[in-house]
């Protein structure tokens, strides 16, 4: 048996050796995903911590680093840009003059120069100033007008102070100044507001026209007009009739003018609004303001319509309301109370009747100062749904107003999605795009003096102190983000165009308030996962950029760190990272880095992370200036919230395969092996991932080496932490490949804490894993494998607890235990060493596995230890066949592994375990491992096979089952010619002993045979042709020779240049031909003509003469196959084998085959032409001369020649070539040696008697074959035959005595006397 396959089982061992390395890059990789799953929980705990809602505390300035809240202003729509206190919460309308005089809003005193002051009973001693002002003067007849009654509406520069501010509107507008004078006044009391146009009318007429309760409502409206008189009206409940009287039908127009005017003048006052509020005032304005729409529906109604639909009666109305909102806590009432309602209608009254009135400001600053509040209150949402609603008309645009409202009702988060809903975006989007006329101009303003007609259009009212432009998109950017901060609002925001506003606004702005507001926004929209292509479609990036570089912005770290988050947060979708890539989002970033604040580094860090996942940017990344600038980070910063990031940046970055050698070429390794001192255990894994995969390419281990990264490797291999031992091994093993670091790897000591680590009890299974992964690669180097074995390895994977956890984790520290164990079995001098320490049992238990891998190396491990001489017998002991038999037949499904099997079996098959291998069913292996179609595996198959079959136990086992013999012939499927000859060699093992034959052969053993033939093996012909030859021993075995035409198979093996292969096959063809069953089918297969060739050769005829002359004696014994032997020339080969024999038997065989084939008499004439004549006279001649020698051989040879002769005689056309052939003087010569030893040759003497007595029938014959000497032979034999022969030499000597001319010779040569003799026998 060969063994041979030592060196083949080592190398291959070794070629399919573990390399951690390169696995472990492809676990990393594969881990990429959940590190960066892990990295998103970061992201969601961004989002958490993110900038919340923008909001103030307390009424803080626009200006600052705050973002502002919500401010009553003292102009409608003014947004004071200082302190907001209670001396800025006001509202009014002043004349044109002094808006640009004082550029702010006045109150006009009513009353013009003079006040009503009096009291209650008229106790005042100041009779001129107090009895025009009695409460009760309205009751009186009529009089004359006093000096200093109610003057018109003058102008003045004295403004009444609402809690503690100007807060005042203008009722009307100033009547022409009596006598040109300010002091000036209407004689009497002025009905105030009843008619515009007759204010000049004397009081006392009109007075005496009025109702009880007309005159009721102007009283009051007159004591109102005093802050003394109010204290008193409100004390004794005083505003209970106003209420009452605001239900007055709609008809009495006066009571409801003078009602209005009443709660105008009540409004005034700051420290009365809360009591009026609470008492309901709110209510009565509105049953007031519904007049406007009985105004409009009573188109007949002149009076109706003109003193309620026009005028000052919606614009003392709508100014009650406005300063009543000054008042702070009261906003919920009135709301509730219908303060929106009122307003609207006054509204939609004046759009639809006197759209150049200012009135509409007095609204929309009343409903903005509703929106003023610190807490939300039910019915907010109304307010900034009615503000929001509004359109721009050609006396105001409200949007200024009402995108400082939203910003107000932002703040709140329950208004957020409302306000998007109205409409809040398009209103703010329209704000952010437009630039407003400002207050400075001169072109608007609301209150001047003039006439209606004079008055300009509103504008956008603008913010005092800063450009009206700049100042509103503040405010509006602020909304924006308030909304943003709702995760409910983003996906809208974005698709209504927020973010297209957003880098509008960077585009035209250097404002660093406004650019943060940008980029707090952005960050916000960039957390809605809908909406991320459609902002980054829209420039968020480009916004970004501006905003980072606007002067100054780099400074402000907290604009810094928005962007930072903004660019963070778009990088969190895979989808979109080449999106903001190419819209320039790098670049943002490398400037991005450069602002000292660890919260914006961070985020860089951690979008570079995010950006790096994709390995498409991996070019561009070190095409740019990222990583510098991330390799400068990581060398200035140490805190481990900005190197974490950097870690998962640079691991991200060792993920793409293309571009791991530039990167260790820009020098990524000096930050990693930096990182490798921070003990942060997700740091730690990053880094140690990063330089495993950095190491997977061949070509950067010098520079890796070179940069420290041992020492590095080595520091996180004691960090403690599993999965960075791990990957610190992974990375080692991958490193240990370069033979040039493994001298530097054991001097470090790596191995000894590698190994140490490894058969520690106590050490977990991950990092029992990672360091059988580095022992894995390091044993693969035969200088590593005695210092393993010196550390304790080959005792330390025999304990049952490290086997428990190897066979725990089969795909990761069994398989790896496997390699080692393979690798060290590579050593000679550790094979006998690891079989006796238990090693079959420990790869037993790793190779209860279908991990492909580590039944591989469990495979190979066997056939290395096998290789051994010493090693087969305790192996086989120790159950390693069965072992090998589990893993090819049942565990694996890798043909190499199954190959490895079959080289350990073939190794371990040897004569020593031979017997104990039988009795494992091993020849059931081996028909599985037959089915491989690997040209290796057949040929170690057909080898044991081989073995097996030698051995008589073997052979049973092998015949025992059909299956396995069918494995074995289908081996013959092999393209190697040399499998198939050993497969042949097995076959014709079990085809030659009984034990095995018939089983064998009725399993088709004998096409195997057929293929055999053809291989021009001469070996394996000769193999054939001999269990062919016993095959013919067993009758049924002859039957499947019969059927399978075997007998061809030996026609063509004669043909053969193979002197043994020749000779064997002429023997079995002798074999075969002694059985009668075969002689016809050896005939038909051409055995004939085989011969013939074979004879007429002329080569091996020494050797071969013998077997060709028996074959052809055995088949010329069947009668039936005489005539095509004749026909194939049978005569002529035996003619060539007579001249060339010079052995008797030859001559023994010849002259039996032809005494059998003279039997068939018609084809005596081929015969004779043939030579068969001839070739009988020369056998009887050389069987004279072998007489001495052998004579039983003689007699043999004579006879089976006067056979022939008889025969050949009784056939007349033959007798003339017989004569021919001196075939009579060749009779005399046998005849003489004959009488010798007459009773020997009876038989002999009988046919010659016959011939002779054939040769003398014809008469022409007669005297020739006297004169050739006939008569002696029938003479001196006839006395001494049995009765048949004397018969013959009667008759053959009465025709020759017919011939005349030789009587005398035939008396002379004794006849008479024979005659004589004969006459007196008592055969008649």
């Amino acid at each position: 048996m060969s063994r041979s396959l030592e060196s083949g089982s080592v190398g291959s061992s070794k070629q399919t050796s573990f390399a951690p390395g390169t696995n472990e890059v492809d676990t990393q990789r594969s881990q990429r995903q959940t590190m960066r799953a892990s990295y998103s929980q970061r992201r969601t705990l961004a989002k958490q911590v993110s900038q919340p809602a923008i909001s103030m505390a307390g009424r803080k300035s626009v200006h600052g680093g705050d973002f502002p809240r919500r401010a009553k202003s003292g102009h409608a729509g003014s947004f004071g840009s200082g302190s907001m206190d209670e001396h800025q919460r006001h509202l009014s309308i002043d004349s044109e003059e002094s808006l640009q005089a004082n550029a702010a809003v006045k109150l006009g005193d009513v009353f013009g120069g003079k006040k009503l002051c009096g009291d209650v009973f008229g106790s005042s001693r100041d009779a001129e100033s107090t009895d025009s002002s009695l409460m009760y003067k309205s009751r009186t007849g009529f009089g004359s007008p006093l000096d200093g009654g109610v003057a018109s509406n003058g102008p003045t520069n004295k403004s009444k102070k609402k809690k503690g501010g100007d807060s005042a509107f203008e009722i009307d507008r100033q009547q022409a100044a009596l006598n040109g004078g300010e002091g000036s006044a209407s004689p009497g009391d002025k009905i105030f507001g009843f008619d515009d146009q007759s204010e000049e009318e004397d009081d006392d007429e009109a007075i005496s026209a009025l109702t009880q309760r007309q005159r009721l409502a102007l009283t009051l409206k007159n004591w109102c007009m005093d802050e003394k008189n109010v204290d008193i009206v409100l004390r004794e409940n005083g505003v209970s009739p106003l209420l009452q009287m605001s239900k007055a039908p709609a008809e009495d127009v006066k009571v409801r003018r003078y009602t209005a005017q009443a709660f105008f003048h009540l409004s005034e006052k700051s420290r009365f609004r809360k009591q009026l509020i609470d008492e309901g005032s709110t209510g009565a304005l509105l049953r007031l303001a519904s007049s406007l729409a009985s105004a409009n529906a009573q188109t007949n109604n002149r009076l109706l319509k003109e003193h309620l639909g026009s005028g000052n009666f919606p614009r003392n109305i709508a100014a009650a309301i406005c300063n009543l909102t000054l008042c702070e806590g009261g906003e919920a009432k009135m709301v509730n109370d219908g303060a929106v309602i009122a307003l609207r209608m006054i509204l939609g009254h004046q759009v639809a009747n006197n759209p150049r009135s200012n009135i509409s400001s007095i609204c929309v600053q009343a409903l903005f100062n509703l929106t003023c509040v610190t807490e939300i209150y039910a019915g907010l949402e109304t307010v900034i749904k009615a503000l929001i609603a509004l359109v721009p008309t050609g006396t105001i645009d409200p949007r200024s107003v009402t995108a400082t409202a939203c910003c107000n009702c932002s703040n709140f988060f329950k208004l957020r999605v409302r306000m998007l809903e109205a409409g809040a975006v398009q209103v703010l989007t329209n704000v952010g795009s437009s630039k407003p006329r400002s207050l400075e101009d001169g072109s608007g303003g609301g209150g001047g003096g003039g006439d209606k007609s004079e008055r300009g259009v509103l504008p956008i009212v603008s913010v005092e102190g800063i450009e009206a432009s700049k100042d509103l998109a503040y405010h509006a950017a602020v909304c924006f983000h308030n909304m943003a901060t709702a995760r409910s609002c983003r996906a809208d925001m974005v698709i209504r165009g927020a973010a297209s506003v957003m880098v509008s606004l960077s585009d035209n702005t250097t404002s660093l308030e406004l650019l943060h507001c940008v980029a707090a926004t952005l960050q916000k929209l960039a957390l809605d996962v809908s909406s991320r292509k459609r902002i980054i479609k829209d420039g968020a990036v480009r916004a970004i950029y501006n905003v980072i570089s606007a002067p100054g912005a780099k400074d402000n770290k907290k604009t810094a760190y928005q962007c930072a988050m903004t660019l963070y947060n778009l990088s969190a979708f895979e989808d979109c990272v080449l999106d903001i890539v190419r819209d320039g989002a790098i670049e943002t970033l490398v400037d991005l880095c450069a602002v000292p604040d660890y919260q914006t580094r961070s985020s860089c860090a951690t979008a570079f992370c995010n950006i790096l996942s994709n390995e498409q940017v991996h070019d561009i990344i070190l095409r740019s200036r990222a990583l510098p600038t991330l390799f400068s980070v990581a060398e200035q910063v140490s805190e481990a919230s900005i190197v974490e990031p950097l870690s998962f940046a640079f691991h991200n970055l060792s993920c793409g395969g293309s571009t791991r050698k530039a990167a260790v070429a820009a020098g990524i390794v000096a930050p990693l092996v930096g990182f490798s001192h921070f003990r942060e255990p997700s740091i730690l894994r990053c880094c140690s991932a990063a330089l495993c995969n950095l190491a997977a390419v061949n070509d950067n281990i010098e520079k890796m080496v070179s940069d420290g990264v041992l020492g590095a490797l080595s520091r996180m291999l004691l960090s403690g932490t599993p999965e960075v031992t791990s990957l610190c091994s992974g990375a080692l093993a991958t490193i240990a490949y370069d033979h040039a670091s493994h001298e530097e790897l054991v001097k470090q000591g790596l191995l000894c804490s590698v190994v140490k680590a490894c058969i520690d009890k106590n050490c977990d299974a991950n990092t029992r894993q990672a360091c059988c992964s580095v022992l894995a690669s390091l044993s693969f180097f035969p200088q590593s494998r005695i210092p393993m074995r010196d550390l304790g390895v080959i005792p330390g994977f025999m304990t049952p607890e490290f086997m428990q956890i190897a066979r725990a984790d089969e795909a990761g520290t069994g398989r790896r235990c496997a390699t080692v164990l393979c690798n060290l079995a590579c050593e000679t001098v550790l094979r006998k060493e690891m079989v006796d320490s238990g090693v079959v049992s420990v790869m037993d238990d790793l190779s209860n596995t279908y991990s492909e891998n580590t039944l591989q190396d469990c495979a190979k491990c066997f056939c290395n230890l096998s290789c051994d001489p010493e090693t087969p017998v305790p192996m086989v002991e120790q159950g390693a066949v069965l072992t090998l038999m589990m893993i090819c037949m049942v565990r694996s499904v890798s043909d190499t592994t199954k190959l490895m099997c079959a080289k350990a079996l073939l190794n371990l098959v040897t004569p020593s375990t031979l017997t104990m291998i039988l009795g494992t069913g091993i020849v059931h292996a081996l028909a599985s491992l037959s089915s491989i179609e690997c040209e290796e595996t057949m040929d170690i198959c057909a080898e044991l096979f081989c073995v097996v079959s030698c051995n008589e136990e073997g052979r049973g086992v092998i015949a025992e089952r059909q299956s396995t013999l069918q494995g074995l012939f289908s081996l013959m499927r092999s393209k190697s010619k040399e499998t198939q000859v050993t497969c042949g060699k097995a076959v014709c093992n079990l085809l030659r002993y009984p034990e095995s034959q018939m089983a064998t052969a009725k399993s088709g053993a004998l096409l195997v045979i057929k293929v055999l033939a053809t291989l021009g093996s001469e070996e394996t012909e000769v193999t054939c042709a001999e269990a062919l030859a016993m095959l013919s021993l067993d009758d049924k075995s002859r039957s499947i020779v019969i059927n399978e035409r075997a007998c061809s198979v030996l026609v063509m093996l004669t043909q053969s240049a193979q002197p043994a292969t020749v000779l064997a096959a002429v023997r079995a063809m002798s074999c075969l031909s002694y059985h009668k069953r075969l002689r016809a089918p050896l005939i038909e297969a051409g055995t004939v003509s085989s011969l013939l060739c074979i004879v007429l050769n002329g080569r091996y005829m020494d050797e071969i003469m013998e077997d060709c002359a028996r074959t052809l004696c055995y088949l010329s014994i069947s009668h039936s196959n005489r005539e095509q032997m004749i026909e194939e020339k049978v005569v002529c080969a035996l003619v060539v084998l007579c001249k060339r024999s010079t052995l008797s038997v030859v001559d023994g065989f010849i002259g039996l085959a032809l005494q059998r084939l003279c039997w068939f008499r018609s084809r005596h004439r081929q015969m004779m032409e043939d030579g068969g004549v001839a070739m009988l006279v020369m056998l009887m001649k050389k069987a004279l001369v072998h007489l001495e020698t052998d004579e039983e051989m003689f007699r043999i040879i004579i006879c089976d020649c006067m056979s022939a002769l008889a025969n050949l005689s009784c056939t007349p056309s033959m007798l003339e070539g017989l004569l021919e052939t001196e075939i009579i003087e060749t009779l005399v010569l046998v005849a003489n040696k004959l009488k010798l030893d007459l009773d020997q040759h009876n038989e002999s003497i009988w046919r010659m008697a016959n011939t002779l007595f054939h040769f003398s029938e014809p008469t022409r014959f007669r005297s020739e074959m006297v004169l050739r000497g006939a008569v002696e032979p029938l003479v001196e034999l006839l006395p001494h035959g049995n009765d048949a022969s004397k018969q013959c030499c009667g008759a053959a000597l009465c025709n020759l005595s017919k011939a005349k001319d030789v009587q005398k010779a035939m008396v002379d040569q004794g006849a008479v006397d024979v005659l004589v003799k004969l006459a007196e026998t008592d055969n008649t």
